[in-house]
Order: structure tokens, then sequence, then C-alpha cells
């Protein structure tokens, strides 16, 4: 498991990023997507005290 704290937050949203050795998720380059076409919603994404946290606002 990669340590959260290492985990570059530019580089998170691109296509084909993946932390998971078996590329399990279904990647936030699609929540990108997905929030980029609605206004009304927000992604924030931090690390805090080693772990990734992200909230979806709307």
């Amino acid at each position: 498991m990669k340590r959260a704290s290492k985990t570059n937050l530019r580089e998170i949203f691109q296509e084909g990023y993946t932390t998971k050795g078996n590329h399990e998720g279904i990647g936030l380059s699609s929540l990108r997507d997905i929030t980029a076409k609605e206004d009304h919603l927000e992604v924030m994404t931090s690390i805090e005290n080693g772990y990734f946290l992200q909230e979806i606002v709307c």
C-alpha cells in the first residue's frame, strides 16, 4: 500500500494513474470528467495525517 503522504495530488486525476497494483479503481480521471460537466459539483482533495481525503460538495 502506498502511503497517502507520498501521493502527488497533481497526478491523481490523470487518466491511467493508479496507486493500486491491479488497477482496481474506476479512476479519479472519471470523477474529474463528471464533475467538470456539472457546475454544482466540486471535488475537494487533501492529505491529512497520512490519510487521503476527498469530499464531493454540491
